[in-house]
C-alpha cells in the first residue's frame, strides 16, 4: 500500500508542477497574444519500440530571468502534433499502428543573452492520445499523459538544432503506467 500512496503523491506533485507552469507562463504570454509562432520546429526519434515524428509551434515569452554573467532563463509555449508508429502493436485490428499525440507545453530555456548558442530547456506539459498505447510490454491506462522533456541544442539568428530526452506518463492516475521514454533529434527555424 505504500508504494500506491507513493505513486499517487508523485501524480499530484506532476499535476501541480504542470498547473503552475501553465498558469505561470500563460501570465507572461497573455500580454503579448500573437498568432505567428517565433520558431517551427520538427522532431524525429525512437524509444521503446516506437518511432516518434512531431511539429512544434514555439511561441516566446518575451520575458528574462535570473540574469547573471551574459546568460538567463526565459521560456516559450510549446504546441505540438505528433504521431508515434510502433513496430510491435498489440492491436487487436493489427492493421494501424500509429497514434496521434496533441500536446502543450510551457518550457524554460536557459540561454546566453544574445539567444545565440547553446541552450538548456526543461518542461512538462500535458498531452493526448488518439488512442490507449499498447506495444509489447507496455500498456497504457489513460490517454491524458505528460510529457516532461529535458534538451540540449543549439541556436543561430534563424536555426535550432538539438536532443530531447523525453518522458510520457500518466502521474500514476490510473494504473498500469508504465511510461514511454524517447530521445529526438530536433531542427526548427526561428522567424525572429
Amino acid at each position: 500500500m505504500g508504494g500506491y500512496a507513493f505513486q499517487v503523491k508523485r501524480a499530484r506533485i506532476h499535476f501541480l508542477v504542470s498547473v503552475v507552469l501553465f498558469v505561470w507562463g500563460g501570465t507572461v504570454h497573455a500580454t503579448d497574444a500573437k498568432m505567428q509562432p517565433d520558431v517551427v520546429a520538427l522532431d524525429y526519434g525512437t524509444g521503446n519500440e516506437t518511432r516518434l515524428t512531431r511539429l512544434d509551434l514555439q511561441w516566446n515569452w518575451d520575458a528574462t530571468w535570473f540574469a547573471s554573467d551574459g546568460t538567463h532563463v526565459s521560456g516559450y509555449w510549446e504546441a505540438s502534433l505528433a504521431t508515434w508508429n510502433a513496430r510491435d502493436w498489440r492491436d487487436i485490428s493489427g492493421s494501424d499502428r500509429t497514434i496521434a499525440d496533441v500536446g502543450i507545453t510551457p518550457v524554460f530555456r536557459f540561454e546566453a543573452d544574445s539567444r545565440k548558442g547553446w541552450f538548456l530547456d526543461g518542461g512538462v506539459g500535458p498531452n493526448v492520445l488518439s488512442r490507449l498505447y499498447q506495444n509489447r510490454r507496455r500498456d497504457f491506462s489513460t490517454a491524458f499523459q505528460f510529457g516532461d522533456l529535458i534538451a540540449i541544442g543549439y541556436q543561430s539568428d534563424r536555426w535550432t538544432a538539438g536532443i530531447t530526452l523525453e518522458h510520457f506518463s500518466n502521474g500514476a492516475i490510473k494504473h498500469p503506467n508504465p511510461g514511454a521514454n524517447f530521445v529526438l533529434a530536433s531542427i526548427g527555424y526561428r522567424f525572429n
